[in-house]
């Protein structure tokens, strides 16, 4: 299980131990952490999705959207400017559909977009 989190001032990304659904309710410490990555975005964060092991963040508003791929075994960011391809609306969603990144923005067409290594 990953949390995103702001602490101190800076943000951070954190994995924990999945709780079982036997257990309630449980509260997360941040102390607890089984790995804690400092977070490489600034801007606010949308959505989320996670894929094999990478963790998608869309972020931004209006004129501003960004979709940061974190690779967490490797501890590698990276991000495209959505507003470089025209998608200038206040992104939204992030999803994967059969291996496809799918964006969707405010009032806009969902985009399908793929990171070329």
């Amino acid at each position: 299980m990953y949390a995103i989190y702001e602490y101190n001032g800076k943000k951070y990304i954190s994995s924990y131990r999945m709780p079982s659904v036997k257990e309630g309710d449980v509260s997360i410490n941040v102390h607890s952490a089984q790995k804690t990555y400092y977070s490489p975005y600034t801007k606010v964060g949308q959505d989320t999705a996670f894929n094999y092991n990478f963790l998608y963040v869309l972020c931004g508003n209006k004129n501003e959207g960004e979709l940061w791929r974190i690779d967490i075994a490797n501890k590698i960011a990276k991000m495209i400017d959505l507003t470089k391809y025209g998608m200038m609306a206040e992104p939204e969603g992030v999803d994967i559909y059969k291996d496809n990144i799918m964006v969707s923005f405010l009032n806009s067409p969902l985009h399908k977009i793929k990171f070329l290594e």
